[in-house]
């Protein structure tokens, strides 16, 4: 009998120790999962979400009934409407909505509505794909792409695929999905009600790619030599900034308004010198070419940062609990970014 009491009693207590577990990761480190299937996109938010994120940065967001990171839409609809497509720099979950790019350019235009439907990891093939979807639903007054340092082909969920006669088409995410993606989607209907369970599935994918990525490099064939590389870097940027004109011409046509295609600075803040990193560089410099020969706005304000980073010697980027300097913007860059990108806008409304 004392033993079967012992035996009750350790399992109240660990009940018990579980339970505060799992409300102290949901509100304060990491909230139940917030992404769910989708047929062509990969992934998105599930609707009504609470979303908190304190790997890089500490915030809580919410995601609307629309399934998208933000606010409902205002009723009766604001004079401009704006909506946001890019990739984790403009989900921005990082800091809060007042803190971000989005609400901060919101609040610098009177009458203004800016929603935001980015999703980490994407590329604008997939900013694409959403577009079509929602440009019917939100009939947006702008449309802000957010240009990706991810390819639009390759990696990405929804891709660009090029036919026979050189033509791009867009593809829709893959059935054969990794076997990563098969266990989230598996743990799903758990991980949606645990912040504990999406913890540690969490940090087992973390584990489970750097393990990937270093066998990869382990294993990795003959590495071509510098020559080589700079002729494979300059046909796969080509290649990238054909794919690039043509999802701009496509994003035109579906956006019935103004496209803004914006541009993520990529600061290098050693030493003191706000400088760029040579592949950050040739990319930026690629994606303004085509935004020129495409006739699209583009808002780049890199100059701003180094301008903003030289006077006052504060990163843009990064936070104190994980690396000044590096990673995702934090209030500051916001803060002049969302400057810029008010002053882009409010120079084309008409």
């Amino acid at each position: 009998m004392p033993t079967l009491r012992t035996s009750g009693l350790f399992i109240l207590t660990l009940g018990i120790a579980l339970l505060v577990l799992e409300a102290v990761l949901r509100f304060f480190f990491v909230a139940p999962r917030y992404k769910v299937s989708d047929s062509e996109l990969g992934l998105l938010n599930r609707p009504n979400a609470r979303v908190v994120w304190s790997d890089e940065g500490w915030a809580v967001n919410r995601v609307n009934s629309l399934g998208l990171m933000g606010p409902e839409l205002k009723e009766p609809r604001p004079r401009l409407r704006v909506l946001l497509l890019g990739n984790s720099y403009t989900e921005a979950l990082q800091v809060s909505r007042d803190e971000s790019f989005a609400g901060v350019s919101e609040s610098l235009i009177p009458g203004s509505e800016f929603i935001n439907a980015a999703h980490s990891n994407w590329s604008m093939a997939e900013e694409l794909g959403l577009l079509r979807r929602l440009s019917p639903l939100l009939e947006p007054d702008v449309v802000v792409a957010q240009f990706s340092a991810k390819p639009p082909f390759g990696e990405a969920d929804a891709h660009l695929r090029e036919d026979e006669i050189e033509d791009w088409r867009w593809v829709p995410a893959p059935e054969n999905r990794s076997a990563l993606r098969r266990l989230k989607d598996l743990t799903d209907p758990f991980a949606q009600h645990s912040a504990l369970l999406t913890m540690l599935l969490r940090k087992g994918s973390d584990l489970a790619r750097r393990e990937q990525a270093r066998l990869r490099g382990r294993f990795v064939a003959e590495q071509p030599t510098p020559v080589g590389r700079r002729e494979a870097n300059a046909r796969s940027l080509a290649r990238e900034a054909d794919a690039t004109a043509w999802l701009l011409d496509q994003m035109a046509a579906e956006s019935r308004g103004l496209l803004v295609v914006l541009v993520i600075p990529g600061i290098d803040y050693q030493k003191g010198v706000c400088a760029e990193r040579h592949e950050v560089r040739t990319r930026r410099e690629m994606i303004h070419q085509v935004a020129a020969r495409q006739g699209v706005v583009l808002v780049d304000p890199s100059q701003a940062f180094c301008e903003y980073y030289l006077a006052t010697g504060q990163p843009l980027h990064g936070f104190q609990n994980v690396k000044m300097g590096s990673g995702h913007l934090n209030p500051h860059g916001h803060q002049v970014l969302a400057r810029q990108l008010a002053l882009a806008i409010l120079g084309t409304d008409k």
